[in-house]
This record gives structure tokens, sequence and C-alpha cells, in this order.
């Protein structure tokens, strides 16, 4: 049975999900499964790393990506057999996944430094300008049938914009997403720093990552059963949201001089 991947803990869960290989309708593997108290783990481990994370340079954190991405590459003929084998997709769609999930990452690496703020023009004497922070742990659930390509969507911007993920793979296809943890880590360890990609598995952990537990953004698409319940529950937080009950601010203006006088000084 694979466990759980928490930053470097491997913990057994509580319970076993079993993982077929369509194209011979038998068992492939059995993996782990998250309860509540394995997904505040994640949620807390991945706020752990985040300060540290955050604080790295962008060029820092492109270059921990850039080997992610050649750790990839390195390891691309073994994560299109799992993915081919798990999903049941021809060998050749796979293998192009996996070199496709390289390119994502180096895309990404290489973005790292070039999410700008602005300058917004105000009246004479005023100065309006924005600023871009990371927000926090980001919630990524992952469909079944193109978990590694879209893992990757979801992880590799999260991270070059300095996030830490907790990301819930789908119950039928999370091999390929453990093997990339396994490998982000590696590409982290190599580099002095550490791409934090936790884990949790299961429906109870899909509702966790769409409630309380990470506040600042979820992704989430799936199957119409995750859909549904992810929709519902993230309709409730905008709905709390537009009343006022929480703010979610993904950026922070900072702004020198009245709006409409140009005179003092104001930052929010």
């Amino acid at each position: 049975m694979q466990p759980l991947l928490i930053g470097e803990q491997r913990p057994h869960g509580q319970g076993v999900i079993g993982v077929l290989e369509p194209a011979l309708g038998q068992p492939l593997d059995e993996v782990a499964a998250a309860g509540p108290s394995d997904l505040d783990a994640a949620v807390a481990a991945a706020k752990a790393a985040f300060p540290k994370w955050a604080a790295l340079t962008a060029v820092a954190r492109a270059e921990i990506l850039f080997r992610f991405a050649d750790l990839v590459r390195a390891h691309g003929a073994e994560l299109a057999t799992l993915e081919a084998r798990n999903v049941g997709k021809p060998i050749g769609d796979a293998r192009w996944e996996a070199d496709h999930v390289a390119d994502t990452l180096r895309y990404y690496a290489g973005a790292a430094d070039k999410f700008f703020g602005q300058t917004i023009a105000v009246k004479k004497g005023g100065l309006d300008v924005t600023l871009h922070d990371p927000l926090g742990v980001v919630g990524l659930i992952v469909p079944w049938n193109f978990p590694m390509v879209i893992a990757t969507w979801k992880l590799a911007p999260a991270l070059a914009c300095g996030n830490t993920v907790v990301l819930k793979p789908a119950s039928l296809t999370p091999l390929t997403a453990l093997r990339l943890g396994e490998i982000g880590l590696e590409a982290g360890r190599d580099h002095g720093g550490g791409v934090r990609h936790h884990q949790a598995r299961r429906a109870r952990a899909r509702r966790e990552v769409t409630e309380r537990r990470v506040r600042r953004r979820r992704h989430r698409p799936g199957r119409r059963r995750s859909g549904g319940v992810g929709v519902c529950q993230c309709r409730a937080g905008l709905l709390r949201a537009l009343a006022g009950d929480r703010r979610a601010p993904h950026r922070r203006p900072v702004h020198r001089g009245d709006d409409r006088q140009g005179t003092g000084a104001r930052r929010r």
C-alpha cells in the first residue's frame, strides 16, 4: 500500500483505497485514504512551509521548478507507464502527457519572476501601486481523466507565485500525483529548498478542502459528485464573502495620496 504524502512524512491514513487497472479490470495498487485528521495535518504542514517558500526570491523558486521539470523528464517513461496503466489510455498519449508536465513546469519556472504589479495613473501628487502577494495555502482538486497534466496545470503556477498547496487527486487515479509529489520533494532537497506538495484523498477530504481549512483559493474540477459538492460549498463561502463575513484579498493595493486631492497617504 502506498501511504499519504504530507511534506516529508508518509502516514498510513485511515483506510485503504483499491486502485484498478482499467485495461485488465484487475487491481493495480492500493493507496491510503485520508481522514479529517490527515487533512488537518496536510494543511498545517503547508501553512508551516509557506513563510519560507514565499520568502524565497522568484529566481530561487524558478531554479527549484526547473529542477522539478528536469527530474520529471528523467522519469518520463516511468510516469507515462504509470499513467497509462492507472487511467487506461494508450502509452503514446501518456508519453506526450509526461513531456507536457515537464514543459508546464518549465513554463511556470520561467514565469516566476515575471508576475508584476501595476502602477495606476491618479491625479497629480498621488501614486497608486498594486503589488501581488502569495495567497498562502491553495487547495487543488484534480479529476480522474488527465490527472498528471491537470495536477501540474494547478500546481506549477501556485508554486511559482510563492504558494504552498494541498492536492487531492481523484480516488480512481492517484498514482502519478503521488509520484510527482515525491519527485518535487527531491527537486527541493537538491536545491536546499522544498516543493511542498501535500496530498489528501477520499470524499471526506474533498469536502474538507472546499470548506474552512483551506480558506484562500480552491480549484476543483472533477466528477459530477465532486463538482456538485464543491460548487455548493464554494457558493456558500462566496455568499458569506459578499455579506462581509470575510475577505480573501489576492492583491495588496498601496495608495499614496488621496484619491481626489492628491494629498496625505493611505494604505489598505
